[in-house]
């Protein structure tokens, strides 16, 4: 029999078949002695047997050697790391580097902008300064050539500036007739006058003007007249009439003695006419008259005249008041007047009831009535001047 027809044995196939595997895997290196040791003493088994423990030992030489490159692996990347850390940190040094030297660049910078921050403000002052002496040199130029325009004016247009100021003048007068004198006639002809001469002028600026006095002189002539000469010239012949003015306690002109004359015929005799002549003297003596209405006791002459000088002072005060233009002296006068008419005089007589009658109406009269204001033209013109 040869050694091929001979059965295999499992013990010694086992070491061929994992020292074939071990050839395989160790790129034919022989078996050791271990191997040799394993194949006597393992006793022979089956095949399979052999085959399965070839693989086992396979596998194990295949786990070491991957154990063996994952080591491998792990160094090799941890070396890797440590390169690229060792970049990092050299690339963060130059950054380092790089902003040191940036921040020392933005020192300088720093300084730099404030140097120049305190230049660009000495500038600003220096140029304010500069437009402050501009202006203030602005100012004098219009200055001067408003005085300059002024004076062209002056000299050029000297005949229209006289007019202006006369038209100024007679608005100033009306003013004056209204707020001093009351006298709204004298304002309305002081008003007329400086509209003529406003009109003369044909300035389109003085428009408002005439605008103006068209207004103040309608209001003028809406406001009630008041005749003060009249007035004053009614009672003033008023107080003359005083003294014909009969006084209550007067005596009756019936119960003064009257001298009766006696017709005596020329043919008469002497003795006739002797004693009619005798008759007429002793009766202009005597008057007896009967008289049965009551009256007030006779005042005593000096009495009577202090009476009739009251009343005449009286009226004359208010007279005083007309032309003062005094309303309320005006009326209290009068009203006191009236009181000693009633009181003191025989009011059923013509004079003493036209005295009363004079009194009671000039009460009603208003001597210093409302007047508009005038200063409606005035401003305007002074407005058109000061814009020239």
């Amino acid at each position: 029999m040869s050694a091929e027809d001979q059965p295999s044995d499992p013990a010694t196939d086992l070491p061929a078949a994992q020292a074939g595997g071990v050839e395989q895997a160790d790129t034919g290196e022989r078996p050791t002695a271990d191997d040799e040791f394993i194949a006597e003493v393992v006793p022979p088994r089956d095949k399979a047997a052999r085959r399965l423990a070839g693989t086992a030992l396979w596998l194990a030489l295949m786990g070491v050697i991957a154990a063996g490159g994952l080591g491998i692996g792990a160094w090799l990347r941890n070396q890797q790391l440590l390169d690229q850390e060792a970049a990092v940190n050299e690339r963060l040094s130059a950054d380092t580097r790089r902003s040191s030297a940036l921040r020392e660049d933005f020192g300088n910078l720093d300084s730099r902008m404030q140097s120049l921050g305190s230049r660009a403000e000495q500038a600003d002052a220096e140029l304010r300064r500069v437009q402050l002496n501009v202006a203030s040199l602005g100012t004098r130029q219009d200055e001067a050539e408003a005085a300059l325009s002024r004076l062209s004016k002056l000299i050029q247009g000297g005949r229209e500036v006289w007019q202006l100021g006369e038209i100024e003048h007679l608005l100033l007068v009306a003013n004056d007739r209204v707020q001093l004198q009351a006298d709204a006639d004298g304002a309305i002809r002081a008003l007329l006058v400086a509209d003529q001469r406003t009109a003369q002028l044909g300035d389109p600026q003085l428009f408002p003007v005439r605008e103006e006095i068209a207004r103040e002189l309608n209001a003028l002539r809406a406001t009630p007249r008041i005749d003060i000469q009249a007035l004053a010239l009614r009672l003033g012949s008023l107080a003359e009439g005083v003294s014909n003015l009969r006084l209550q306690s007067a005596p009756n002109p019936e119960f003064r003695a009257r001298r009766e004359q006696r017709s005596v015929p020329d043919s008469a005799a002497a003795w006739d006419k002797l004693l009619g002549s005798v008759q007429d003297a002793f009766f202009s003596l005597l008057t007896v008259r009967r008289d049965e209405a009551r009256h007030e006791p006779l005042m005593a002459p000096d009495q009577e005249y202090y009476l009739y000088q009251n009343l005449r002072l009286q009226i004359e005060a208010a007279r005083v008041a007309v032309l003062r233009r005094d309303t309320a002296n005006f009326r209290a006068s009068l009203r006191s007047a009236e009181s000693w008419l009633l009181r003191y005089f025989a009011s059923d007589k013509p004079a003493v009831k036209a005295a009363l009658a004079t009194v009671t109406e000039l009460q009603s009269q208003e001597l210093n009535p409302t007047l508009p204001d005038l200063s409606g033209s005035l401003q305007a013109l002074r407005t058109v001047l000061e814009s020239e």
